[in-house]
């Protein structure tokens, strides 16, 4: 019982000391609301209401869909109204004060001095109360915006036993970059052209921006395939042709999408219905052989096309997007 109590106290002095709060209650005080209702009136954020409402709980109470006041809440109610509507005197207590003869002038201007006192007291009283108050709602509120961030992520124990298996890396933005064609020198690429990663969710999106500076008439084929494309594990096999006595065999991952982009900035969007692994290249499809190992066909090169021209470049920016925000995800660093 002790326990119970306490923790209505508890309650009751963390509704108090909390303006929403005592805005919820002095609500519930006229009638029962809904959370719409609730939401239309105070004017904040659905997750901010629910954070309130949830630290109510003892005096408030939800029936259907609609809130009420506990008896717990109406006695708060009435803590309230007995502070913030001060107490009248009584006609009798008047008389007594001001009534014939009863108090000598010189006492009852030591009292008024008092009185004076206690009121100046009282509104420094007030003017702490406020900004300590203010303080708390702040931190009510960053605690009320870490919570409902904390809610939309999922646990994250999967992705981090991937990173230690796979020597991989948790993020969120991750840039690939490609250049080929130079005068001084025709086969310039930079490695950094494909990207593994793992989606560690169900209908998420992938997003490409892409930035590239690329000669007239010429395309780099932007491809995203299922799968780790440059491994050939349980892959496809797409090329099975026997030469001499040796059979030469090629896998490859499935094709999701590909572009061929030109000499225009562009945002590229994927939908990736499953969660798993995924592959983006620049160059185009990636191939795998046990002799050769992975490999992108170059066949789109025109070298005469690229033989004479400044280097051409490309830049990537992938995110992958929940509801149009950015999440985590993971890339394999191997």
């Amino acid at each position: 019982m002790n326990e119970y109590r306490e923790a209505i106290y508890t309650t009751m002095f963390n509704a108090l000391r909390h303006d929403a709060r005592r805005k919820i209650l002095f609500l519930l005080s006229r009638g029962d609301r809904s959370f719409t209702d609730l939401y239309e009136t105070l004017g904040i954020t659905s997750s901010y209401l629910t954070y309130h409402l949830e630290a109510l709980d003892g005096l408030i109470r939800k029936s259907h869909s609609a809130y009420t006041l506990s008896s717990n809440g109406r006695t708060a109610v009435d803590i309230m109204n007995k502070v913030e509507r001060p107490h009248r005197p009584t006609s009798m207590q008047i008389n007594m004060l001001y009534g014939e003869g009863n108090l000598s002038k010189p006492l009852l201007g030591l009292l008024l001095i008092a009185l004076l006192i206690v009121t100046g007291l009282y509104m420094n009283l007030q003017r702490t109360y406020a900004s300590q108050l203010n303080t708390l709602e702040e931190k009510d509120s960053v605690i009320a915006s870490l919570n409902t961030e904390l809610s939309t992520k999922k646990d994250l124990s999967g992705l981090e036993l991937i990173c230690r298996i796979l020597g991989a890396r948790i993020t969120s933005f991750y840039t690939l970059s490609y250049t080929y064609g130079s005068k001084q020198n025709l086969r310039a690429i930079e490695k950094n052209s494909a990207l593994v990663f793992y989606a560690p969710e169900d209908g998420l999106t992938l997003k490409i921006e892409l930035l590239c500076y690329l000669p007239e008439g010429a395309y780099l084929p932007v491809t995203v395939q299922e799968g780790i494309a440059p491994e050939y594990e349980m892959r496809p096999q797409i090329v099975s042709e026997e030469v001499a006595s040796h059979v030469h065999k090629e896998y490859q991952s499935p094709v999701i999408a590909s572009w061929n982009v030109t000499n225009a900035d562009q945002e590229l969007l994927v939908s990736l219905d499953a969660m798993g692994w995924y592959t983006i290249s620049l160059t185009g499809q990636i191939r795998v052989s046990r002799q050769d190992g992975a490999y992108v066909d170059l066949g789109w090169l025109d070298h005469d096309l690229w033989a004479d021209t400044e280097p051409a470049k490309m830049w990537a920016n992938c995110q992958l997007l929940k509801n149009g925000e950015a999440t985590l995800f993971v890339i394999d660093m191997r």
